[in-house]
């Protein structure tokens, strides 16, 4: 399965703050040096205080530079602890840093790496706030964030003030802080890291190896505030996309996969099957080897089609089969009825797949496709992974519960919404096909369940507003009501 690379930029992380700490350097020359370094390269005036008691002095201020960084100077007359001095980039100036830092350009042999050290390193994520009625959400998240630090023995607090609401988890000395807070129209989730959460990268960063750093350095972030703040408030709806799209799952390969699902009308059991087969189609292709097509950003597979009816769980000797798999392929070249369904950037296009040639090669003549595809698409990294049961489809009434299932759980919220009488379809059915499908749908929630794809409390609601929780579905219960709510688990391995 292709994995988007996680770095920064595609997490939209800001690089906010940067400290160094370098032993033994307190010679006020030695210091200088590297004040003047900085201002002459990069443009960076720097101020400078004995110990964190005094008061800051200008080392160097020129009205050319745009950057400001300060240097603490500890000597052994006031800390016998630990001698040296701190440089700090706030704001602006470490996104600046990093980015030279990125590009080479920064001569680490003028602060020796024999004593210098990451000292600290703090990231931000911008929660764009879609509108000011949404004060009230906000707070409640605050809230329900504060409760639920508090609940697991961490230090937190939560101030209201003029500006908004504050929520500041663990104490400030701690390895990694947090702080959430209005700003504008955003909302800013800082971690401050430091110490112990720094540890394990030194090598890594120093050594240029800024790849590796920036996916630890991501991971750490979403990992740590997984486990800090709600996942259920729409505050976090960017947090659950990507920890779904970085949740380990075991064979991933023989799976189910996809993106978010609009508002979807599937009325007859042909568009059904075609939008279930593009689905497989997508799944299907993550496992197929590539190759890039020279100046396009394109990538061309190819295919024998009786990979696709093994994928997709059809008789690979019937003729039939193999003729009507080979009409679906050949469908998917016009596709915008399909696409309405998806709701990433990447899937709005009715290119997706420029060229699609389906022709008999070799001595058996073996009908083989060839297909370029966006490369966008094929490296997408899809939010919800189904267990290899939902790959295939042994009925109408199979097909017909898997989708409803499908666009209820492949939604952005963590609880999901089923209408009950959705399952059935649009027809008039008998009982006792109706009994099938209570059996077939009880069956795919308990695998969701024992595979912990869902927590295991469900919540039905009837015709008559009456809601009723279980921990066991059954065909009554499906029968007396109409709507079923059940919540995704967002304990995420990632």
């Amino acid at each position: 399965m292709n994995q988007n690379e996680l770095t920064f930029e595609s997490g939209n992380l800001v690089v906010d703050y940067i400290s160094f700490n370098i032993q033994g350097l307190t010679d006020p020359k030695d210091i200088a040096k590297i004040a003047l370094y900085l201002s002459n390269s990069f443009g960076f005036n720097s101020q400078i205080k004995e110990n964190y008691e005094d008061h800051f002095k200008d080392l160097i201020s020129e009205n050319r530079n745009r950057g400001k960084i300060a240097f603490i100077r500890f000597s052994s007359k006031f800390n016998p602890y630990w001698t040296g001095t701190i440089i700090s980039f706030p704001g602006q100036n470490a996104a600046y840093l990093y980015k030279l830092i990125k590009k080479e350009k920064i001569d680490w042999n003028i602060f020796d790496l024999k004593t210098i050290k990451l000292g600290r390193f703090d990231l931000h994520f911008l929660r764009k706030l879609k509108t000011t009625d949404e004060t009230d959400l906000v707070k409640m998240f605050m809230k329900e964030s504060y409760e639920y630090a508090k609940s697991k023995g961490r230090k937190v607090e939560l101030e209201d003030n003029k500006i908004g609401n504050i929520l500041r988890i663990n104490d400030r000395k701690s390895s990694n802080y947090y702080r959430v807070y209005s700003k504008n129209t955003f909302l800013e989730f800082e971690l401050e890291m430091k110490n112990d959460a720094l540890k394990s990268i030194q090598s890594i960063f120093f050594s240029n190896s800024l790849i590796e750093f920036e996916e630890k350095m991501t991971r750490n972030f979403y990992r740590r505030y997984k486990n800090s703040v709600v996942l259920h408030n729409y505050c976090t709806d960017w947090l659950l996309d990507k920890l779904r799209k970085l949740q380990k799952r075991q064979n991933v390969d023989n799976y189910l996969l996809t993106s978010y699902l609009l508002n979807i009308e599937l009325r007859s059991f042909a568009e059904k099957e075609r939008f279930f087969h593009f689905i497989q189609f997508l799944s299907f292709i993550q496992n197929c080897k590539r190759s890039k097509l020279k100046d396009r950003e394109v990538y061309q597979i190819v295919f024998p089609v009786i990979d696709f009816l093994r994928f997709s769980g059809r008789d690979e000797k019937s003729h039939y089969q193999r003729t009507k798999i080979l009409k679906i392929i050949q469908s998917f070249q016009t596709l915008d009825p399909i696409l309405e369904k998806l709701s990433k950037d990447c899937f709005r296009s009715s290119v997706l797949f420029p060229t699609l040639q389906i022709e008999k090669k070799g001595k058996r003549k073996t009908w083989v496709v060839t297909v370029d595809i966006v490369k966008g698409v094929y490296s997408y990294t899809y939010p919800f992974v189904f267990p290899a049961s939902f790959r295939t489809y042994q009925n109408k009434y199979d097909l017909q519960v898997k989708i409803e299932i499908l666009k209820s759980f492949a939604s952005v919220e963590v609880e999901k919404r089923i209408y009950i009488t959705d399952i059935y379809g649009s027809k008039v059915l008998s009982n006792g096909d109706k009994t099938r499908i209570r059996k077939i749908f009880i069956e795919l929630f308990n695998e969701l369940k024992k595979n912990k794809y869902i927590q295991p409390t469900f919540k039905l609601i009837s015709s008559s507003e009456k809601m009723k929780q279980t921990n066991q579905l059954t065909r009554l219960l499906l029968s007396q009501n109409k709507i079923l709510l059940f919540q995704e688990d967002t304990n995420y391995q990632i």
